[in-house]
């Protein structure tokens, strides 16, 4: 088996019958597509069964529901190919898409291709990737930060992994993770890379969420970390961290004076903050107030300082929105 496609489904019939049906015009054959119900509780779960009913290459994983990295882990626990790669319920791919990966640069452990974006209503945009090797881990570094520059989603959806890779080094999802824990897999599988392949070949359909869809992320400074930390496990180039720093510095930092869980893991967050950020906090961009005042009070990276700067700054924010007559 070449290549394995794995699909996490959640409550998506009204497109997974289109995503299903991308796979079935392929012009390369020698695929695994493993659909993963993640405790659907619409009717996806029988348009699956019914599609692998017709076709012995597609395989369903029915599970509880836990979230879509979940549900990856689990397609990733039943395939068998020599590839994978994975493709969200909403979106759908050309026919080439597997092709561009079965026939793309074999030697490179990672190859990624660019993606066509569309809102559903207006035609398709190709955001292209540049035809390019990146070897040696301050390559690969750039090559992410240079994704995230064309505003491109850096997705496991256009990527191709070594399923050797990942079972080697034991590479799940993150399942604390609800936003953004493609790039947190990529960057991670990458500490493991040689080398990778972008090319500007686009396969793969990319549905924008619509402005009604909002992510509940209930910990968004577990995830801002973890990014950051894994930029700084993929690269010692200082520059690179830096630039890394600069793409998820405010978003950091915003999380880390919102943040109102436990004492225990707080405390942990804060330790985290402090060794990763707190010696940077003179590139953080943003002016607005409470990032202002907590820059000041933060002259430590002790976790109880950096508790107290957040606490204080946010008193102080909400003090005075409640002066102006603000609701917060």
């Amino acid at each position: 088996m070449k290549i394995s496609i794995i699909i996490p489904i959640y409550n998506a019939e009204q497109t997974i019958r289109r995503c299903i049906e991308s796979f079935l015009h392929q012009t390369f054959k020698d695929f695994e597509l493993i659909l993963v119900n993640d405790g659907s509780t619409d009717g996806s779960l029988s348009i699956c069964m019914e599609y692998a009913e017709q076709h012995p290459f597609i395989h369903v994983v029915n599970k509880s529901n836990g979230g879509v990295s979940s549900a990856r882990n689990a397609g990733m626990a039943v395939a068998q190919g020599y590839y994978l790669t994975f493709t969200d319920a909403d979106d759908e791919v050309y026919p080439h898409f597997l092709e561009t990966f079965a026939q793309g640069e074999a030697g490179y452990d990672l190859f990624i291709q660019s993606i066509w974006q569309t809102d559903g209503g207006s035609s398709p945009e190709k955001i292209e990737l540049n035809e390019e090797a990146h070897e040696g881990a301050d390559r690969m570094a750039q090559m992410i930060l240079d994704i995230n520059r064309k505003d491109i989603p850096i997705s496991a959806c256009t990527s191709r992994f070594r399923h050797n890779l990942i079972q080697q080094h034991q590479l799940r999802f993150d399942e604390r993770i609800a936003v953004c824990e493609d790039v947190d897999f990529v960057l991670r599988y990458l500490t493991h890379c040689q080398s990778a392949y972008t090319t500007a070949a686009a396969g793969y359909l990319y549905y924008t969420p619509a402005s009604s869809k909002i992510y509940n992320e209930e910990n968004a400074l577990r995830t801002s970390l973890k990014l950051i930390q894994d930029a700084y496990l993929l690269t010692r180039n200082h520059l690179l961290r830096k630039k890394f720093r600069q793409c998820y510095f405010n978003w950091c930092i915003e999380s880390l004076l919102l943040y109102q869980q436990d004492k225990e893991e707080a405390e942990l967050f804060a330790t985290q903050f402090g060794t990763l950020c707190q010696p940077y906090l003179s590139e953080a961009a943003c002016t607005s107030f409470h990032h202002r005042l907590f820059r000041k009070l933060c002259f430590s990276p002790r976790p109880r300082v950096v508790l107290w700067a957040a606490k204080t700054s946010m008193k102080w924010y909400r003090r005075l929105r409640k002066m102006k007559g603000l609701k917060d």
